[in-house]
């Protein structure tokens, strides 16, 4: 839960940064209705609002909007077009969209599996702070998915993403641990 408020805040962050573009402020309006910000949460709405958002080329309404895609929130369940806007979100730099576009490499959602293509995403969001990404990465290094095997690389990683309380990094040390 931690590493979802982390994530929360993180978007905050970026969208208090933005200029208010009309792309930005929909992004936020479709955020309060999806995550009940002094709202009931809304999917329909703020799938509405992401996707005008995402339209308009605005990185955290296309990460949200694939969000809805994936998971069927305001919209049926769509994996290419979760893939779609997720990637268009990546390629503008959003963290949060750089590990999801490299989960969708990693298991095939909406586009063919390839480790290889899955690790260098991970590598991108990791690089820049994300712990989910920076678990991803480990595992990668681990399990030697989309490159070889190293143990001191995936401890790393980690405890990159355990020393943010990504509970699942947490988990892999001890399993690491335990496993020496």
């Amino acid at each position: 839960m931690k590493s979802f408020i982390t994530n929360i805040l993180f978007f905050l962050f970026v969208i208090s940064a933005y200029s208010q573009s009309d792309g930005k402020s929909l992004a936020i309006e479709g955020m309060n209705y999806y995550m009940g910000n002094g709202k009931s949460i809304d999917y329909n709405k703020a799938f509405s609002y992401f996707l005008s958002s995402a339209k308009q080329g605005d990185m955290v309404g296309q990460y949200f909007l694939g969000l809805c895609y994936y998971n069927g929130q305001g919209t049926a369940k769509n994996q290419s077009l979760a893939f779609e806007w997720f990637k268009k979100s990546a390629d503008q730099g959003c963290p949060q969209a750089e590990c999801e576009t490299g989960y969708c490499y990693y298991m095939g959602i909406g586009v063919e599996s390839d480790m290889h293509i899955a690790f260098k995403w991970y590598d991108r969001s990791a690089q820049k702070g994300y712990s989910k990404a920076q678990y991803f990465l480990g595992d990668c290094y681990f399990n030697g998915e989309g490159v070889n095997c190293d143990d001191e690389r995936a401890k790393y990683w980690y405890k990159k993403a355990a020393d943010q309380g990504y509970e699942a990094a947490k988990d892999a040390l001890i399993r690491m641990k335990e496993s020496e």
